[in-house]
């Protein structure tokens, strides 16, 4: 799947990121083979691709009407960044839904597609690497040289006296 979505023309990753953020497409959660995936239904695609947002954007195919939007997102299917599923039964009210992957993949504005692409993941593993520095110092305090503790302990004071507002006993601020 990697291997067609990365053969995909560059205005078509483009829709994919578009449609992937996730203001412009009502996505909803199932279960596909064990695992929690994202899915939307066409309709929602359709209307989204029709938005202004998406007119204003550089580099994408341009879309008029609903019967261009399905020929783009059904060529954006073919190169595997969202697959055709049908939900299953399940329990009635279940937020997570039993999803199976259909064999008929044919773009249709009535059906229901589970997201095969995620994007770029770079801005996630840079907060996981600077949430473990952050957990990593916090942690070595003690071990920190006595000038940055005490230039810590005095930044923190400063911090709080700034905060600090008297009161009198009739609820008057005091300056």
């Amino acid at each position: 799947m990697e291997v067609k979505q990365a053969e995909a023309p560059p205005e078509l990753i483009n829709v994919a990121k578009y449609l992937r953020s996730t203001s412009h497409l009502k996505i909803r959660q199932g279960i596909l083979n064990g695992k929690r995936v994202d899915y939307f239904k066409g309709k929602s695609a359709i209307k989204a691709l029709l938005k202004e947002s998406y007119g204003k954007l550089k580099n994408v195919p341009k879309i008029t009407d609903e019967a261009e939007a399905s020929r783009v997102l059904s060529e954006v299917m073919a190169h595997a960044f969202y697959l055709r599923v049908e939900r299953s039964g399940g329990e009635s009210g279940a937020r997570n839904k039993p999803l199976s992957v259909t064999t008929a993949q044919q773009w249709s504005d009535d059906q229901y597609y589970a997201w095969f692409y995620e994007g770029s993941q770079l801005m996630n593993y840079l907060g996981g690497f600077g949430l473990i520095v952050i957990v990593f110092a916090a942690v070595l305090f003690p071990l920190w040289p006595p000038i940055l503790r005490d230039m810590v302990w005095d930044l923190r004071t400063t911090v709080e006296d700034g905060d600090d507002e008297e009161i009198d006993d009739d609820g008057k601020k005091n300056n």
